[in-house]
């Protein structure tokens, strides 16, 4: 029986979005634990500035000056102190 630990279910969505096919695996062959970093959110931050496609959507002007930062595949482990 596996365990996860995320201190927000938005590092296992985050997670799922910028890694599927490694999450998908994860999830279906694991019975160990898995840890999901906070480093998943970073893409919920960069659809954030690019704008989420309102029309009038206030501040675009202030969102669009900001560089994305790259994201990186999500950071899941599994097993026990395994990465």
């Amino acid at each position: 029986m596996g365990g996860v630990y995320a201190e927000d279910e938005m590092d296992i969505a985050g997670a799922f979005l910028t890694n599927r096919e490694d999450f998908k695996d994860m999830v279906t062959k694991s019975d160990g634990f898995m840890q999901f970093l906070s480093d998943n959110q970073q893409i919920f931050d960069n659809i954030y500035q690019t704008g989420l496609g309102f029309r009038n959507e206030i501040g675009i002007e202030e969102k669009r000056l900001r560089k994305p930062v790259e994201t990186k595949p999500s950071q899941i482990w599994k097993g026990a102190g395994s990465q």
